[in-house]
């Protein structure tokens, strides 16, 4: 019974991981295509070299700028536990929702 759950958990959890995964690239290519402002299907690398200047600074500041501030966010509201100092110490546990 326990092997079978264990199963069934790592099943559950690679199939979350993917999916989360499959949209957090969704995510990405969403950014990529509003920060520098092409549209199809042409590679990134494409995108950017035909972007102009301005719109290359002005979408890396955005997405740092958004990304700082959510750091800031996290940092303000208590400490970060780190993978480290989890596994370090049995009994401490990482945070699930600020994980």
């Amino acid at each position: 019974m326990r092997q079978a759950r264990l199963l069934l958990l790592a099943a559950l959890t690679g199939a979350v991981a993917g999916v989360g995964g499959g949209l957090l690239t969704l995510l990405l290519h969403l950014v990529q295509h509003v920060a520098f402002g092409y549209a199809g299907r042409e590679a990134f690398l494409v995108g950017v070299e035909h972007a102009p200047a301005w719109r290359r600074v002005a979408g890396t500041t955005a997405v740092g700028l958004v990304v700082g501030l959510g750091w800031w966010r996290l940092r303000s509201h208590g400490a970060v536990t780190g993978v480290r100092a989890a596994l370090a110490d049995p009994g401490r546990r990482l945070p699930v929702r600020r994980t």
